[in-house]
């Protein structure tokens, strides 16, 4: 089936001192390959440090495939293998380039003073086969600072490695988009990253010029983007009026929307999904098991099929990038998917009709006693696009419609020492394609992203000459002023999110571009953790996912502590 997660075997070569890390997270279809022998594995990078890395991406080359015409047929997956001894260090952003193209996004586990950690990921790039067929250049980055406090390293490999697909499973369910004509990166040309640092002030800044085919039919883009400094915790964040009497510097509240630009004009909005690193809110709670999308961020594929007739000239045009509200910093790039009219010269597409609002402004409703505080945020948006495109085959009525609404509730108590959240983001997608003179086709996709917890601080003064402990991971929350008059202090959290993704169609299925299959995705998943900085700290996390398509079902139940590692790891056929 489609959704069928890979055997850990890294965990049977961790070393003795190292705990194999888990990311829960949208699996890939290793029961429709050939998964026991890759028919080829290309190398991009081998066993390469990351030590004092910041600003010192590795940089390279990687040969062609030596599997000849199999490549055409084959199934690529994009291997990242990675380890960090024993000691301190922070989760670190990462990132992996192919000829220009983004192909993963990911974080770091942080190690403790005891142990290190063992994780990999294993991702489908069949869509990316050809900018991996023809050898080339490779960029990874993974940031890391070397000095008397953060220690550790990170040893990774990244291999792409392409399957023969078994005949039985046939190649009529997908789980990523099929293959494009031809791709197009959407990144930063100034230096080895390729990303662009995405901030409100740079709306419509960051991005580049790209000549799309006067003969495209469809066009997508697909997004990789994350949130840093002080947007890590964006869901946290207070509106600006609070910023002093919470003691913190990272405010515009709690909403964030990702925006896509051509020639200056809003095409798609994001929603994202709100990622915990590694480190994030209390890294107690994420070893072993780490949040959702720590080290797969998921990306977005924003359909610009709709605004055709903007790019079909022949000439350069801007695609670009904007976050409202967003605090630095958001690296981002874009693939644009590009799936053209082989049998056509010129495609015209012309708009019918449009309901396109300008960036959504969000609604915020405060009460404030003391420090005791509540903040309620709001937003919603509609928007609605339908295009007559015509190409050799005739002419279609291709329409968008999507439906947001977003809601964020923060309450401050016991002198805002404790701080409780509770978020849900709601996107639904229906596009629908009708020839003209004949029968739509619908698909709905629903993105549903539940979100809550609480932190509990408080500081307090010992009467024990207690060595310091909470250095044994990284903790990188913002610690209230006080904490620095005090001994210690004491950290209580808890969080509770998921991510429900869905596609479901009618009609023919042929008629949409990406050829992706319906299913049903569910990941739930609890976390615990109390941490003491002069003692230590323990976590518990819990995470279930289950997933459906017309293969069957799948379900992978995983539970760990900071104490005992992976205390459950179970494999089933569970639907959601």
């Amino acid at each position: 089936m489609v959704f069928r997660l890979v055997a850990m075997g890294l965990a049977a070569v961790a070393a003795a001192d190292n705990i194999f890390s888990v990311d829960v997270t949208l699996p890939v279809n290793t029961n429709a390959v050939h998964y026991e022998s890759p028919a080829c594995k290309v190398v991009l990078m081998e066993n390469y440090v990351f030590g004092a890395s910041y600003g010192k991406p590795y940089q390279g080359v990687f040969p062609i495939p030596a599997c000849g015409s199999d490549v055409a047929n084959s199934i690529v997956y994009l291997r990242f293998s990675a380890s960090v001894p024993a000691g301190r260090q922070f989760d670190r952003i990462g990132a992996v380039w192919a000829n220009g193209f983004e192909l993963l996004r990911t974080t770091s586990q942080e190690p403790s003073r005891k142990t290190g950690a063992t994780w990999e990921v294993l991702k489908d790039i069949s869509h990316y086969k050809d900018v991996i067929a023809k050898g080339g250049n490779v960029v990874v980055a993974l940031d890391n600072v070397i000095d008397a406090t953060y220690t550790s390293s990170f040893t990774v490999t990244v291999t792409a490695e392409f399957y023969r697909p078994k005949e039985a499973c046939g190649s009529d369910v997908r789980a990523t988009p099929r293959r494009p004509d031809t791709v197009l990166s959407i990144s930063n040309p100034s230096g080895p990253y390729g990303w662009f640092t995405v901030q409100p002030s740079s709306s419509g800044a960051s991005g580049s010029l790209v000549t799309v085919p006067r003969n495209t039919e469809a066009l997508f883009l697909e997004l990789f983007t994350s949130h840093h400094g002080c947007d890590e915790f964006w869901y946290t964040n207070p509106t600006n009026e609070f910023l002093q009497p919470l003691q913190t510097n990272c405010g515009n509240g709690a909403f964030r929307e990702f925006q896509v630009l051509v020639d200056g004009e809003l095409v798609g909005a994001v929603w994202p999904f709100p990622l915990i690193y590694t480190g994030g809110i209390s890294p107690y709670m994420w070893r072993p098991v780490v949040a959702t999308g720590a080290f797969e961020a998921p990306t977005y594929l924003v359909d610009i099929t709709p605004f055709l007739g903007k790019v079909l000239d022949g000439k350069p045009h801007s695609i670009s990038f904007g976050v409202t509200y967003g605090l630095d910093y958001w690296p981002t790039t874009g693939n644009l998917l590009i799936y053209i009219d082989k049998e056509g010269n010129q495609t015209t597409a012309v708009v019918q009709s449009k309901t396109f609002p300008a960036p959504t402004t969000a609604r915020v409703v405060s009460t404030a006693h003391g420090l005791d505080i509540t903040l309620n945020t709001t937003a919603a948006r509609r928007s609605e696009i339908s295009t007559l495109i015509t190409t050799s085959r005739g002419a279609k009525l291709y329409s968008v419609a999507q439906d947001f609404s977003f809601y964020n509730d923060q309450v401050y108590t016991n002198n805002a020492s404790t701080q409780w959240f509770d978020q849900r983001t709601i996107v639904t997608t229906t596009t629908t394609i009708t020839p003209v003179g004949g029968a739509p086709a619908t698909q709905v996709l629903k993105e549903n992203y539940p979100f809550s917890g609480n932190t509990t601080y408080v500081t307090y003064t010992s009467t024990e000459a207690l060595p310091l402990r909470a250095d044994d991971l990284a903790v990188r929350r913002d610690i209230r002023r006080e904490a620095a008059e005090q001994d210690g202090y004491k950290l209580n959290t808890t969080v509770d999110h998921a991510f429900l993704k869905s596609i479901a169609s009618s009609g023919d299925a042929r008629h949409f571009p990406l050829g992706l299959s319906d299913f049903v995705v569910t990941i739930h998943q609890r976390a615990d953790a109390y941490l003491d900085s002069l003692v230590g700290g323990t976590g518990f996390n819990t995470a279930i996912l289950k997933a459906a398509n017309a293969t069957g079902c799948y379900s992978h139940d995983v539970a760990g502590s900071v104490v005992n590692g992976i205390t459950k790891n179970i494999q089933g056929s569970l639907c959601p």
